[in-house]
């Protein structure tokens, strides 16, 4: 039988956070509802700020960043087991089920979050999670603004989250013209 653990991300506009969960007593995926809430005992805490800073616009593209960044961190320890993939973020979530995004880079990282699972054998079960429970990502993803990231959180290199782009698309830095 399949263990189930899973983890949880947010991301602000200047940085992501994530919490790896260790869930006691639950054992099935099938009949839970799109969004619950938050579950597990916070077994490990990451942090990275963001370079650029993001828009707001561009919230489902780092909250991806984010969970990308989750699953590539702890992957080994979940090989071989179910995850329960925790977001804030309603059309992430609904993006990860479908396996893709009308958005040409957040396409391109969804692809990136299930090619890193299935390398793994990792069954990844996203739901939505209030982000009033969302506390303990969302904290770590506000460091940079001053916001103590509490004890044994792992300070991770900054991500340029906008290395994510579809070959064909054009970078909005390079359609700007000199003058």
């Amino acid at each position: 039988m399949l263990g189930v653990d899973g983890f949880t991300t947010d991301a602000s506009l200047s940085g992501i956070g994530m919490e790896f969960l260790e869930m006691r007593g639950t054992s099935s995926h099938k009949h839970q509802p799109r969004s619950m809430p938050y579950v597990g005992t916070p077994a490990g805490r990451a942090y990275a700020s963001l370079w650029p800073r993001a828009l707001p616009r561009d919230m489902m593209t780092v909250e991806a960043v984010a969970a990308l960044h989750a699953l590539r961190r702890w992957a080994p320890r979940l090989a071989g087991r179910r995850v329960w993939l925790q977001l804030d973020n309603f059309a992430l979530v609904f993006a990860i089920s479908k396996g893709s995004s009308r958005h040409p880079r957040c396409n391109a990282l969804v692809r990136d979050i299930l090619f890193t699972a299935a390398s793994f054998d990792i069954q990844v079960y996203p739901y939505h999670v209030a982000t009033e429970s969302n506390t303990g990502p969302d904290s770590l993803s506000r460091v940079q603004e001053g916001v103590s990231p509490g004890a044994q959180a792992v300070c991770l290199e900054p991500v340029h989250w906008m290395q994510w782009w579809p070959a064909g698309h054009s970078k909005p830095w390079q359609n700007q013209r000199l003058h």
